[in-house]
């Protein structure tokens, strides 16, 4: 019990981390064919689930979003944002609409190694830096549930692999998914337009 209370302590500081994060980089201001996933990516971070507000931001043993049976399926490769002059990024983001609600998965080269990030689906295309964060419900909450998160740790290679379930599915409006890193003020790094 004192095990699982330390882990659920942990999670819970991990994800309040998280959400500043994206507080404190302030508001946030479909072109590819789907892409085959690497084989045999490496997952990198535990579950971050948050038992009371059924946060999940990533669960390493959920199926990935492009192997969810029955889904609709939208996808598209990581690029650095021009305004962060990043180069070296790249992977690809796939998103799954089924009847359980939505699937986002990751696979992102070129990051930092062993630091954490965390991915948003956002309301705007990559032109515009991916725009506001996507919500199910555009007057809700500003964090999980009812937007969809993804957070994970780039490994010694620097890549980063998770995949978030959401129990809603996505509208329309969820057209990017944009990453950047899960500290405070970080810019956002690349981004993914989502298309069929």
């Amino acid at each position: 019990m004192r095990a699982r209370n330390t882990t659920m302590a942990m999670a819970g500081t991990a994800v309040a981390l998280l959400l500043a994060a994206c507080a404190a980089a302030g508001a946030e201001t479909p072109e590819t064919a789907a892409t085959t996933p690497r084989a045999a990516p490496t997952t990198i971070v535990e579950s971050m689930n948050h038992e009371s507000m059924d946060m999940n931001m990533g669960d390493p043993h959920a199926t990935p979003a492009y192997d969810v049976t029955g889904a609709a399926v939208v996808s598209g490769p990581f690029e650095a944002l021009p305004s962060v002059g990043t180069g070296g990024i790249s992977g690809t983001a796939w998103l799954a609409r089924h009847t359980g609600g939505t699937t986002v998965s990751i696979e992102i080269d070129g990051l930092k190694p062993r630091s954490d990030y965390v991915s948003h689906v956002h309301a705007d295309v990559c032109s515009a830096q991916g725009g506001p964060h996507y919500r199910h419900d555009q007057a809700g909450m500003a964090h999980p549930p009812n937007e969809i998160h993804v957070a994970f740790t780039a490994g010694s290679d620097g890549v980063g692999v998770m995949t978030a379930e959401n129990p809603t599915v996505a509208s329309d409006l969820a057209v990017s998914v944009v990453i950047h890193e899960a500290s405070d003020g970080t810019p956002k790094l690349a981004c993914a337009d989502l298309a069929p």
